[in-house]
């Protein structure tokens, strides 16, 4: 059986899109447990429509919000009864056959820990933005189930040190189903990260040995919204998904029980490094002198090699913008 989660906030307005898409898939064997952190919207009134469904297990209604959609992601497992598990964002929708089709390799693969599909990109009019996620799925492997060159399989060792180091290749939650025995007992506190808890929790299952499948086939539709925020918002939730990936890089360099070669290692770094770069040059250069310091200091307390990365990097950028604005 499959225990699908459905986390939502504030997201009414793609709701039956949502949870219809559930409903009609073609695999059948599943229960549906539903999330709401206190939305603003119309959320609940939807919500309430679909609560009385026979596949429908659980309605958890929260009187506060809880300030991450992570929290409500481990609400959902702490009482999900599925061996398998999907994380059905609110916002996303899925084709009819996705259950099917990742259950189908779960089923003949029991070293798998998660299946990743492509996705398609749509925008908030459930329009094709013309783009998906199979450049993920272009990844030079010679694993494959049954000779199925729409498959490829990855071992978790391989999945970390080469996709996974630096920068995460699972873009969308709702693309994945995962199996529940490779959740770690152990957590690593996924559900107290504000914006990259979904690479925490994956990395769990990867270091829990859980291989990984790609499955080349558009079976998930990930939803591109227009932003609206503020500035200041927009600068908060980046520091926030900064410091948030450099400590998972750290966690993660700690904790892999086989050896991350010290090139993979820096790879992650120079990535880090040219994030900070872009983020500070974005902000204007008071900023980065004013306001970045204080910002990279609380970077850097993991690592003295990324301060001075990320200013060789910064000189070099705004030089190479000075040159190039005087030859233009």
């Amino acid at each position: 059986m499959v225990s699908v989660i459905v986390p939502n906030y504030n997201h009414s307005r793609f709701l039956k899109k949502r949870l219809d898409s559930i409903l009609n898939q073609s695999y059948h064997d599943y229960e549906i447990i539903l999330l709401d952190d206190c939305s603003e919207d119309d959320s609940i009134e939807v919500l309430s429509e679909y609560a009385n469904h026979d596949k429908v297990v659980h309605f958890i209604k929260n009187t506060k919000n809880s300030g991450s959609p992570f929290k409500q992601w481990k609400k959902g497992l702490d009482v999900a009864k599925g061996e398998y598990i999907w994380i059905a964002e609110s916002d996303d929708f899925a084709h009819p056959d996705f259950l099917k089709r990742t259950i189908d390799l779960l089923s003949i693969n029991e070293q798998l820990g998660l299946v990743v599909t492509s996705s398609l990109l749509v925008d908030d009019e459930n329009k094709s933005l013309n783009q998906d996620t199979k450049t993920l799925l272009s990844i030079k492997s010679k694993g494959k189930i049954n000779g199925h060159e729409k498959i490829i399989v990855c071992s978790y060792k391989d999945f970390i040190t080469r996709y996974f180091w630096g920068e995460s290749s699972i873009y969308n939650a709702s693309s994945v189903l995962f199996r529940r025995s490779f959740i770690p007992e152990v957590n690593n506190g996924y559900e107290f990260k504000e914006q990259v808890g979904d690479v925490f929790f994956w990395a769990g299952i990867l270091l829990n040995k859980g291989d990984v499948a790609f499955l080349n086939e558009n079976l998930n539709y990930f939803r591109i919204h227009k932003t609206s925020a503020t500035s200041t918002n927009n600068r908060q939730k980046k520091e926030t998904i900064i410091l948030e990936e450099y400590e998972f890089l750290n966690y993660l360099y700690s904790v892999s029980n086989f050896e991350i070669n010290k090139n993979v290692k820096n790879v992650g770094l120079n990535r880090m490094a040219l994030k900070l770069v872009r983020y500070f040059w974005d902000n204007g250069k008071l900023f980065a002198f004013k306001k970045g310091l204080p910002f990279l200091r609380k970077v850097c307390k993991y690592d003295k090699m990324v301060y001075l990365r990320v200013y060789g990097l910064y000189f070099d950028f705004v030089l190479k913008k000075i040159i190039k604005k005087l030859l233009g």
